[in-house]
């Protein structure tokens, strides 16, 4: 709470405080020139009660303009890792709009940052500007310190508030701080708003106009302002929009792959096999071919892409099949592969689908009935 009031005050206190650096002098004839404070005229600069006013006024500034920014960033920055945790790099501008409000609700309920009220400040801004407020509180504290302490004249004034206001306005355009798009429009029209203002009086003190030409100006300002914020408004309106579509469409997919059975993962993974299959015809021509060429296709390839009927028929075909070689593509799930005759090159393998077949490590040829060679030597 404390905290919060700071933050609404502290530019009127640092503004007066800087005020106490400021004197002005006033001819007094013959004599020599009065020199008097600015914040209060009862005060003069020569006198002991000046520096006294100065030397206070120089430690309340560590304390409030300096301290109270340094501060907020410090104790920010010990809970940096919980305010901006670990991203994915490969997400794109939808997915990372859902990661952002997943972040945001995850640090709204995070027991640490809960004990911890000055983490409220980084919880309006996306994570990775968590530090943001501090910038936004050193930027009040220029437009409102920086012209007493710095500018000694009307054209200074102007110059130095043009310069702060053509910068913090690219810096909202491009850094769209804030979680909620319209406020982060709200920032960036209020830039807008300073830099149209501080123009006007650069036509007031050029002398360029006057009277109702200046009352017809102001109008036009004001309309103008109105015209920007609807434009702004309007526009984040429309991208917010396409991005909740764009949001719930993303979700209806995670949700109807959430709802897959393991039989639907079956039934794709019996569709890539059958893909698979039909790749290698098409690199090595027709099955005759592949054969001459030494090239035998893998048994769950062939099978899968037969209609899976309970005919005896179809039993027989797939019991006749001959099993590849492409055995990086079976998954062994059983850890009683072992060759029963150590002199045998015959060892007896189970593919994905549990069924065994046996596998030659010498000529690399496989077969789906059990060799001779192995009854043999069992």
């Amino acid at each position: 709470m404390f905290m919060t009031l700071l933050f609404y005050v502290l530019p009127i206190i640092a503004r007066k405080i800087c005020q106490s650096f400021r004197c002005t002098s006033y001819d007094m004839g013959d004599e020599d020139p009065l020199s008097l404070l600015i914040a209060d005229v009862s005060i003069d600069c020569q006198t002991d009660e000046y520096w006294a006013m100065f030397f206070f006024a120089c430690l309340m500034v560590l304390v409030y303009p300096i301290g109270t920014p340094m501060c907020l960033l410090f104790m920010l920055f010990k809970h940096r890792k919980r305010l901006n945790p670990p991203m994915p790099d490969d997400l794109n501008e939808v997915e990372l709009h859902l990661h952002m409000k997943k972040v945001a609700e995850d640090r709204r309920e995070d027991e640490v940052l809960k004990a911890d009220p000055i983490s409220v400040f980084a919880f309006m801004y996306k994570p990775w500007f968590w530090g943001f407020e501090v910038y936004d509180m050193a930027k009040r504290l220029m437009l409102t310190c920086g012209v007493v302490v710095l500018c000694r004249t009307l054209a200074q004034t102007i110059l130095y508030v043009l310069f702060v206001a053509c910068v913090t306005l690219v810096v909202e355009r491009e850094a769209q701080a804030y979680l909620n798009d319209f406020i982060s429009a709200f920032a960036y029209s209020c830039g807008w708003q300073i830099l149209l203002f501080i123009l006007y009086l650069l036509l007031l003190d050029a002398n360029m106009t006057g009277g109702r030409q200046a009352i017809a100006i102001a109008c036009v300002l004001v309309l103008t302002n109105l015209a920007l914020l609807s434009i702004v408004f309007i526009d984040v309106g429309i991208v917010t929009k396409k991005r909740h579509i764009q949001e719930h469409r993303l979700e209806e997919r995670h949700r109807a792959e959430s709802r897959l059975t393991p039989l639907d993962e079956q039934e794709e993974e019996e569709r890539s096999g059958s893909a698979s299959g039909v790749e290698m015809q098409a690199l090595y021509g027709t099955r005759e071919s592949m054969e001459t060429q030494g090239v035998h296709e893998n048994p769950i390839h062939r099978m899968s892409r037969k209609p899976m009927a309970t005919t005896s028929a179809t039993v027989e075909a797939a019991e006749d099949a001959a099993p590849g070689p492409a055995l990086e593509k079976l998954e062994v799930v059983t850890d009683a592969a072992e060759a029963p005759n150590s002199d045998s090159p015959w060892i007896e393998v189970v593919d994905d689908q549990g069924r065994p077949y046996y596998h030659n490590t010498k000529t690399n040829t496989t077969s789906w009935e059990k060799p001779a060679g192995m009854e043999e030597g069992a």
